[in-house]
């Protein structure tokens, strides 16, 4: 997490990568933005044991999922796209030409709606995710090539890979 305190240039940085303007916030907006990170990171970390800590996808009950057969894949795959261009148009124009893993920086408020839409058995054979552990404060962050969220604020990193025709 970068923070800048002035308009110097500083080398190995970029014009897109991201940082929190430290004239635009308080102290105690800082140190919220630290801990929020600190905490992210906290509870990404494997546990002491070396297993992975459970991400919110995974402590759900499989069989409170409802299944989704084949007559739903439309209706399910128009609910995705349409979760997609809303998050960001170049998701999509990306799968469209052919690649299919996509990373995407997407905007703390949609992440409950990402694993309602791509939750466990909901998606099969159409798109899986996992979390890449990266987290932004801020408008205009950017990481590798990654697709940022059009909202601002906080994002958090997912790997997307599609499957099938898109």
């Amino acid at each position: 997490m970068s923070f800048r305190f002035d308009d110097a240039d500083v080398l190995g940085l970029f014009s897109i990568d991201g940082y929190i303007d430290a004239a635009k916030n308080t102290p105690e907006q800082a140190a919220e933005f630290i801990y929020k990170r600190l905490k992210h990171n906290r509870d990404q970390a494997p546990r002491a044991n070396g297993t992975a800590r459970e991400t919110p996808s995974a402590s759900i009950d499989p069989a409170a999922v409802p299944q989704v057969g084949a007559s739903h894949r439309p209706a399910l795959k128009d609910q995705i796209c349409k979760f997609l261009d809303d998050t960001n148009p170049e998701i999509l124009a990306r799968v469209r030409s052919g690649q299919r893993q996509v990373c995407v920086m997407f905007a703390s408020h949609r992440i409950s709606e990402l694993h309602n839409l791509l939750g466990i058995e909901k998606a099969r054979g159409l798109v899986t995710y996992m979390s890449n552990g990266s987290v932004n404060i801020g408008i205009g962050n950017r990481v590798g090539n990654c697709i940022n969220d059009l909202c601002e604020g906080i994002t958090q990193g997912f790997n997307l890979n599609f499957i099938g025709d898109w």
